[in-house]
């Protein structure tokens, strides 16, 4: 990601309140750039995102309350990644500094050090990104890509794995006697399933038949080096979603309108919807966005 410069300016009034630009832009082109962008963003609905391209630049503008944000690249960047990094560093802007505007712009040099914290974020893997929202939005302790083996000693890489310690609601009496004679619905654990792209049918159905084949049956036994435990919750997060993927999962258990799986190895009583919820797994699926906060659209 290469960029050549960020410039905030105040709605109201068009003037900068924050420039970061490299000093291979002449000033006269940046003053170019200055009247380009007061004139192109006041055809800029509230929260809206645009760009527009000079000889050797693009300039893209995001639109926010009170500020708006242009960020100048090279030609030859991507619009989505770029418009997205537009929209984040206005929202960060008027998080850090909120109305009313000062036109004393010595108030606004820290933003430097946000923006540079910003960029590196974008410039991770996808993985990495949505491991950082996984501890944002649910806490606990983040494992990525950690290399787990399943009751039948297959060893499987689940992409992320929140573990949120010890389970303390163990729920009624079927639940606290489960628990007392097997570690596997002892632990309050999210495995997550990262698609950089849409997530098909298949691969949301293969992971949810993997998630089941965690676990023991047994506080004493099982297959040496075996992950001893079963997630209380499953979760997708992909950029889109195929419309086959909430067909299938309509034909999954459904508990008080959410989606549950057992273990594959449950006795088939413990299957019924009757079971104990100490050995359920909640399935969600969530749609990540570049521009905004991911979505929870189906659990």
């Amino acid at each position: 990601m290469k960029l050549d410069g960020v410039v905030v300016i105040d709605s109201e009034s068009g003037i900068p309140l924050f420039s970061q630009v490299k000093s291979s832009i002449p000033p006269a082109l940046f003053s170019g750039f200055m009247k380009a962008i007061q004139n192109f963003s006041k055809d800029i609905a509230l929260g809206g995102l645009s760009s527009f391209t000079t000889e050797e630049n693009r300039v893209f503008l995001a639109v926010r309350s009170f500020v708006d944000v242009a960020v100048i690249t090279p030609r030859d960047e991507e619009t989505e990644v770029i418009l997205s990094l537009a929209y984040q560093l206005g929202e960060a802007f008027e998080k850090e500094y909120p109305e009313p505007v000062s036109h004393d712009v010595s108030l606004y040099k820290g933003f430097g050090s946000i923006i540079d914290d910003i960029v590196m974020r974008n410039e991770q893997p996808f993985l990495v990104r949505v491991a950082i929202f996984a501890q944002k939005e649910m806490g606990g302790n983040i494992s990525v890509q950690p290399l787990l083996r399943t009751q039948e000693g297959e060893d499987i890489q689940i992409d992320v794995v929140v573990d949120f310690g010890e389970r303390r609601d163990k729920g009624g009496i079927g639940g606290r006697i489960i628990h007392s004679r097997t570690k596997a619905f002892s632990k309050e654990l999210t495995f997550i399933k990262v698609v950089d792209g849409t997530a098909g049918r298949g691969e949301v159905i293969e992971f949810i038949e993997t998630v089941q084949r965690f676990g023991t049956t047994h506080r004493a036994k099982g297959e040496e080096g075996t992950f001893p435990f079963f997630p209380s919750r499953a979760a997708i997060v992909a950029r889109d979603f195929s419309p086959t993927v909430f067909e299938e999962l309509e034909k999954l258990e459904k508990i008080k309108g959410k989606t549950f799986v057992a273990p594959s190895y449950a006795p088939r009583p413990f299957r019924h919807k009757r079971a104990p919820m100490l050995m359920k797994c909640l399935i969600e699926l969530w749609k990540w966005h570049d521009s905004k906060y991911p979505e929870r659209i189906f659990d």
